[in-house]
């Protein structure tokens, strides 16, 4: 290391130009450490890392987890005195134990190893809340430092405000299905009283319909036990089922890279962007970047009462068992036009002065920097 200027290396399980937690956790931050001037490489692999990267590197970034061991890299580095980062934006112990998948039994084993032995033996862990920080710690005794996730304002490109119509909406990925599944039942009921589509963007890289019969083709044909099957793919039958039932008006756009989200978005033009989020001991540890996302595109953000968004300044609806308060929160949004505006304000600029990504890079570089002098 040539003074503060550190040659920083990515170890990747992989590269998935679908998956927004590498971007906001991974690429964005090694965008703005580059424009300050830190050297940034990206690998693919974990288990043997090249050497010459090892030799060049300062301080290598392992994420999320890994399908393969990580020991013999993490002692590599070791072994050449580098300092060794975990990133996770997730509780993923949590997630993984709880997925009963069987056909993918012995990769969970080996990614819920790949994780302890991160927590247990780099230099420091980065995650996105004070929640996580305080989950990992108890759990590993590790060294956490927190980093907010942040909104790239120069990506996240306004929505076009095309639509005559008012248009209400979900983005999320599978893991939040559940979500939404008890959430609907809010939006059938004001779709009785108010004419306006519900959008949901994500939970699949196809059309929904599609990819459940996919599925169906699958197990009907002998090709696949219904047992075996990823643990999404029920909720997603259940509900497509559920809003045929209730005979809803919604419209399923799928996931696209990364690169092309923004530009979705704001064709899908949404005027609300909803957060609904069951509470359990997973989404606690989870960050608010759908409510950063959401006014970044100048869509009013609404989101449960519930860890994490109960801690910051965001539209909030309180869980109960009969949604009244999505529901009564919801219209009036729906009825107030300048209302919804003045809302929208508000959040955007909270977001805009707290969570802006040109102050990301200073973040992760004090951090980094931090453990070289332990």
């Amino acid at each position: 290391m040539i003074g503060n200027r550190m040659n920083i290396l990515y170890i990747m399980n992989e590269y998935s130009p679908m998956n927004g937690c590498i971007y906001v956790r991974n690429i964005l931050p090694a965008r703005r450490l580059q424009d300050m001037g830190h050297g940034i490489k990206f690998v693919l692999g974990n288990k043997q890392v090249p050497q010459s990267e090892i030799d060049w590197c300062d301080i290598a970034v392992f994420s999320r987890h890994y399908d393969t061991g990580v020991m013999d890299a993490i002692m590599a580095l070791k072994d050449k005195k580098k300092k060794t980062v975990y990133e996770t934006d997730d509780d993923l112990e949590t997630l993984l134990k709880s997925n009963p998948q069987k056909v993918l039994e012995n990769q969970l084993k080996t990614n819920l190893v790949s994780i302890k032995d991160l927590c247990d033996n780099v230099d420091l862990v980065t995650v996105t809340t004070d929640y996580l920080k305080d989950t990992l710690k108890s759990r590993h005794h590790c060294n956490v430092a927190v980093i907010p996730n942040h909104i790239d304002f120069d990506f996240y490109k306004p929505r076009r405000h095309d639509s005559k119509e008012l248009r209400i909406g979900w983005s999320g990925g599978g893991t939040h299905a559940t979500d939404l599944f008890y959430f609907v039942d809010v939006i059938a009921k004001l779709q009785r009283k108010y004419d306006f589509p519900f959008y949901i963007q994500g939970l699949t890289s196809m059309p929904l319909t599609g990819y459940i019969e996919m599925w169906r083709l699958a197990v009907s044909s002998g090709l696949w036990d219904m047992s075996t099957l990823h643990t999404d793919i029920p909720i997603y039958i259940q509900l497509l089922e559920k809003m045929q039932k209730m005979n809803m008006n919604f419209i399923h756009v799928p996931y696209y890279p990364i690169t092309m989200f923004p530009g979705i978005m704001a064709d899908v033009d949404l005027d609300i962007g909803v957060c609904p989020l069951v509470d359990t001991v997973f989404s606690r540890s989870k960050s608010c970047n759908k409510f950063y996302e959401y006014v970044a595109m100048d869509t009013l953000a609404i989101a449960s009462d519930v860890l994490p968004y109960s801690l910051e300044p965001i539209i909030k609806a309180k869980n109960t068992p009969d949604l009244q308060d999505w529901y009564d929160i919801l219209e009036k949004f729906i009825r107030d036009k300048r209302a919804r505006k003045a809302a929208l304000e508000v959040e955007r600029a909270w977001v805009y002065e707290h969570r802006n990504a040109k102050n990301y890079g200073k973040l992760w570089e004090d951090a980094f920097l931090a453990i070289f002098k332990i």
